[in-house]
């Protein structure tokens, strides 16, 4: 979590199969006879407006971040986001400012994994001249529209990838990756062609190799000045190689500290009895225990602790609280005199959505209270 107006990062789970479709003609088509070969190229340029709808929806979600005037518009966003970040994913940054609350949902940016294909050193040839198109362990179709692009550009063209695309040999070179590190010595710039992962290009990136990245690898947000280009759109592609030549290698950035927890509004008032409802039969969740214990506010009556409390709040195993859950409850109960506090929570769906559940926690008062319901306008966590 971090205070409103802060920049975070939303990782945005896009699954997107066409894209594999679309390597996978681009590779039929570079080794086809020339006139269709033109012809399919043409109708894939053609298909780049169709492929551009998933930047647009990325664009398009950006903006209602910005645009976003409550708490919970951001939480369904970014939670969801938290959920299927596993998939094929673009990496968004953006500011907000919440006027509703003084915080806003982030997914933390977190450290990526290492790279299992490219080399921890290499030694540099004083000569570089090659472009090496980097696959690794991702699929060689995924070079097929980079060398259509690339064919006449002057260079030797080298791609290093566990497979071949018949018939290319003329003007690519193939080698596998275990003789990556000597494909990479005479590399002039490299195209990662890896849609899905930032390590590989994080790896070669440290490498001190200048290269181009994809626009969809989430790599933009681990490297300065790399550039990108989209990997549908073979126009893309060249001027991205054009301007990796006179550019000096992306540096990482320092990877963002862990996000922390704001301040609960109130750390301490009325006691609160705060226990964990659990189906029978199943064992409790230990993701609603941990939330259960780093809860901020310091008067907890917890599960079979005895002691008299005004308040009482019961959560379902599974659900995911956050730490100020109890303190935003207890102080619009306390504000109000409501008999029934409740507050808003995300609930995954089977097919990986967010329904958007009203009043999925509640804390109740037992004593007299002024009305008998008041509703907190914020999420305070999400279910499973």
């Amino acid at each position: 979590m971090r205070l409103a107006g802060e920049r975070f990062f939303l990782r945005l789970g896009v699954s997107d199969p066409r894209l594999v479709g679309f390597q996978i003609a681009a590779a039929e088509a570079l080794v086809a006879a020339p006139p269709q070969r033109a012809a399919t190229f043409e109708r894939l340029s053609r298909l780049e407006g169709l492929r551009d709808e998933r930047g647009e929806r990325i664009r398009r979600l950006e903006a209602d971040l910005v645009r976003a005037r409550s708490y919970v518009s951001i939480a369904a966003l970014a939670e969801a986001t938290l959920v299927t970040a596993d998939n094929r994913r673009h990496h968004v940054t953006t500011h907000v400012v919440d006027p509703v609350s003084e915080r806003d949902v982030a997914t933390e940016l977190v450290p990526p994994t290492r790279s299992m294909t490219v080399p921890q050193t290499i030694e540099r040839s004083a000569r570089a001249t090659t472009i090496v198109i980097w696959c690794g362990d991702a699929h060689v179709r995924g070079a097929a529209l980079v060398l259509h692009a690339l064919e006449d550009i002057g260079l030797p063209l080298v791609v290093v990838a566990n497979g071949t695309i018949e018939g290319v040999e003329t003007f690519a070179r193939f080698v596998p990756v275990t003789q990556g590190a000597e494909a990479l010595r005479d590399a002039r710039v490299v195209v990662n062609v890896n849609n899905d992962d930032p390590a590989d290009a994080i790896a070669l990136a440290g490498l001190g190799l200048r290269l181009i990245v994809s626009s969809s690898s989430g790599a933009q947000e681990y490297l300065r000045e790399a550039p990108i280009y989209r990997a549908w759109v073979a126009r893309d592609i060249r001027p991205a190689v054009v301007a990796a030549l006179g550019a000096p290698p992306p540096a990482v950035y320092p990877l963002p500290k862990a996000l922390s927890d704001p301040a609960a509004i109130s750390e301490s008032g009325p006691r609160v009895e705060l226990r964990m409802r659990v189906t029978l039969g199943e064992p409790p969740s230990s993701l609603t225990g941990d939330a259960l214990a780093k809860q901020r506010y310091s008067a907890i009556v917890r599960d079979g602790e005895l002691g008299d409390a005004l308040y009482e709040s019961t959560v379902a195993s599974g659900a995911v609280i956050f730490p100020d859950y109890v303190s935003r409850l207890v102080e619009a109960a306390e504000r109000s005199g409501a008999a029934r506090t409740v507050a808003a929570a995300l609930k995954l769906r089977d097919d990986g959505a967010y329904d958007l559940v009203a009043d999925a926690f509640t804390l109740v008062r037992r004593a007299a209270a002024r009305v008998p319901i008041a509703r907190l306008e914020t999420v305070l966590g999400f279910s499973a």
